[in-house]
């Protein structure tokens, strides 16, 4: 069976990946898609801090050199998620999620089908 990482993994180098994902019936881009896996778990679990959330999306487990979940007094313009309409509203503080994604979405998507029984596919160009 051909894993996520495995698919990207046969991309041709020098090429942009524009690849689009199949999440709860809608169609995202890499970024978008990451945005609306954390949005929907703080909307499950209201009561989670910002801090708990970095620590349930550690960067090192997505190959990131960006916080994936970041307070928005410390995330940098053009690497996060920053309209209004875009920050998420922990217990504690709001939240900007980064769109810096490469094939490190794989990491991502793997990690949370395996913890967070999530379902993810890829969508069909």
């Amino acid at each position: 069976m051909n894993t996520v990482k495995q698919q990207s993994k046969k991309k041709r180098k020098g090429h942009r990946d524009y690849s689009h994902y199949l999440y709860h019936g809608k169609r995202y881009g890499k970024g978008t898609l990451v945005h609306a896996v954390i949005r929907d778990y703080v909307d499950k679990h209201p009561n989670v801090t910002a801090e708990k959330l970095q620590e349930l999306f550690p960067r090192k487990e997505f190959h990131s050199p960006f916080e994936i979940v970041e307070k928005i007094k410390e995330a940098k313009a053009g690497r996060f998620f920053l309209k209004t309409d875009s920050l998420i509203n922990t217990a504690n503080a709001r939240v900007a999620v980064t769109n810096q994604w490469g094939s490190n979405i794989d990491y991502f998507i793997d990690f949370v089908k395996k913890n967070m029984h999530v379902k993810i596919q890829r969508a069909r160009a």
